[in-house]
């Protein structure tokens, strides 16, 4: 089965830190896993972490000033994002 360090190394940003550097990453990764329409964030909050998608799609919006959501963009299983 494939470990999180399998696909941290395949990231673009991720894959560039080393073997046992990445492991000690993997160590200290707070892992969440979302139920479906659950917020991880919400606007106006502060996001000071990297974020990995291990598996699914998180979708990223914001509401615009008459109160529609507005996807901005969407990252995907592989994807990493940063603040």
């Amino acid at each position: 089965m494939e470990t999180l360090q399998d696909k941290l190394s395949r990231s673009d940003v991720f894959g560039k830190i080393q073997p046992g550097d990445l492991y000690e990453l993997e160590k200290s990764a707070i892992r969440r896993k979302l139920a479906e329409g659950e917020y991880l964030v919400h606007q106006d909050d502060d996001w000071p972490y990297a974020l990995f998608v291990v598996s699914g799609e998180l979708l990223w919006s914001m509401m615009s000033l008459t109160g529609k959501e507005k996807i901005l963009f969407t990252v995907k299983q592989g994807d990493d994002f940063w603040a």
